[in-house]
């Protein structure tokens, strides 16, 4: 073991067991851990921690500190850990993964250090930014100019204090007979501090609810394709009722031929009525959606029909913003169901001042028998969910003989029945059921 005696920082470079892992240069790290203004009971992140110098050097300093050393590199990871033994710094805690996912489930912090991204800095800084304690500090040690450009922007969009300084550090070193100056690479020191009453995150990435229509992809609006050729991620629902995920198979062609490479994230639901199965699916979909929002990174929801009409997309925008109270939302509304099964059966939704009313199938009988008394059109959704219920109802009524059924509107596999012919059998889930108003039923007859 090789023990630091001292009490302040800039441990030399040859202590520390390297490898072939890039590390912090003992002057610029003892002037990283000095900007970071370390304090007793201080969690500490060091991302893209390397060997763990940084790491190392802050557990020394702060015995009571948490300390965080959070890399992706599996070599790199063996040497913080033999380091943190080297040193007697058993407490510092190795986080193997790649930020910013890597920092789920860690506790909030007062510190950071990021001295390495693997190409994600405005991601990691924007996740820092949303879980940094008010009066936090992030500490960037950029070589590259591109790096220093990155951080710069990232945070001067959030209004943070900034400092920065170039640091340019010369060893004297024996070189043949004579002693010269041997550079090493400047290195540009940001030092950025989270205002105590600091405002949301204008860089927040927007959540768009998509609706791509009811199966046909010619009926994907414009405005809709433009957004999903727009986002940087897109998730799409899936269950075992639309055939393992309909929607992401819709889209899957207009992204193959605009080049591909979209990032498409299925999300599994139930096909439950059980309230608490139903939240926790729709709290797990709202929390990775808010995560990539936490990015600055802007997303999509896609889903059939409209995304505000009995869709999954409404309760995933409502815990969404329960968990990110700032988060933009923008709905792109989409041709429904009812829509394209009545451009299948050339048939009026609506004529002059009657109502239409559209309601589910589950709903019951007696929603069923309030529609019909409310007069004018009746559009029943997922009837498979009661079909012999709606049949039922529809034969009290004396409706049931202009009733009609389209599965998958708008689909190649589209199909057009009467709803008595089905009785006692089964209808496709993508099914939506047309009564036509008793007066636009008499001028068909």
């Amino acid at each position: 073991m090789s023990r630091w005696e001292y009490l302040t920082p800039g441990i030399p470079d040859e202590k520390f067991i390297r490898g072939n892992v890039p590390m912090t240069k003992q002057e610029v790290r003892t002037l990283v851990l000095a900007a970071l203004r370390l304090q007793r009971n201080s969690v500490v992140y060091d991302i893209g921690a390397g060997t763990g110098s940084l790491a190392v050097e802050a557990a020394l300093l702060v015995r009571d500190a948490q300390v965080f050393a959070i890399e992706r590199n599996p070599p790199a990871l063996e040497l913080i850990r033999s380091n943190a033994s080297r040193f007697g710094t058993e407490r510092l805690q190795v986080v193997a993964g790649e930020a910013p996912e890597a920092l789920d489930g860690l506790p909030a912090p007062d510190r950071v250090v990021i001295g390495g991204s693997g190409g994600r800095l405005r991601e990691i800084i924007l996740a820092i930014a949303a879980s940094l304690r008010p009066g936090g500090r992030v500490v960037v040690p950029a070589v590259t100019l591109e790096t220093l450009s990155v951080t710069l922007e990232t945070l001067e969009a959030m209004g943070w204090t900034l400092k920065v300084s170039q640091v340019a550090v010369a060893r004297l070193e024996q070189v043949g007979q004579r002693r010269m100056y041997q550079s090493l690479n400047p290195v540009h020191l940001v030092v950025a501090e989270k205002p105590v009453a600091a405002a949301a995150i204008p860089a927040t990435g927007k959540l768009y609810g998509v609706g791509i229509g009811p199966g046909d992809p010619e009926l994907i609006t414009l405005k809709a394709r433009r957004v999903l050729l727009s986002v940087g991620v897109i998730f799409a629902p899936r269950s075992h009722a639309d055939y393992g995920g309909l929607a992401a198979s819709i889209i899957r062609p207009l992204l193959e031929e605009a080049g591909g490479g979209k990032e498409v994230v299925e999300l599994d639901f139930p096909m439950s009525h059980a309230p608490e199965v139903l939240a926790q699916a729709w709290a797990q979909a709202a929390k990775g959606a808010v995560e990539v929002a936490r990015r600055g990174i802007d997303a999509a929801f896609v889903t059939m029909g409209d995304p505000l009409l009995y869709s999954t997309f409404g309760h995933l925008m409502r815990e969404a913003r329960r968990l990110e109270p700032s988060l933009q939302v923008e709905v792109v509304p989409g041709v429904t169901a009812p829509l394209a099964a009545a451009a299948a059966l050339r048939t009026p939704l609506g004529k002059g001042g009657e109502p239409v009313t559209f309601l589910p199938a589950g709903g019951g009988p007696e929603a069923l028998e309030r529609a019909l008394n409310t007069g004018g059109t009746v559009v029943i959704l997922k009837p498979s969910l009661d079909l012999q219920g709606v049949v039922d109802a529809l034969r009290r009524r004396g409706r049931l003989e202009q009733a009609r059924v389209v599965s998958r509107a708008s689909c190649v596999s589209q199909e057009v029945a009467a709803l008595k012919d089905l009785e006692g059998g089964r209808v496709d889930y993508l099914s939506t059921v047309i009564i036509p108003s008793e007066r636009q039923g008499d001028e068909a007859s």
